[in-house]
């Protein structure tokens, strides 16, 4: 899956979401962890959204997006 943000020299910490979603790993211990946490996720149009107390979408933003939104 490729970056969304090419320009960024930070990691985007929503590629190893989007990774236990679309390839989950069945091996470690730390597997799991992040195999629980994506639950609340999902992917649409290869944009993750995360699920609000009203199941409401509300999209995930990386570093950069999020302080251009405030």
């Amino acid at each position: 899956m490729k970056r969304e943000d090419p320009g960024s020299p930070e990691i985007d910490w929503r590629m190893s979401v989007k990774d236990a979603l679309t390839a989950p790993d069945r091996g470690s211990r730390e597997a799991y962890k992040l195999r629980r946490l994506a639950l609340r996720y999902f992917i649409e149009g290869n944009i993750l959204f995360w699920k609000g107390f009203n199941r409401e979408p509300l999209r995930c933003l990386s570093d950069t997006e999020a302080q251009k939104a405030l």
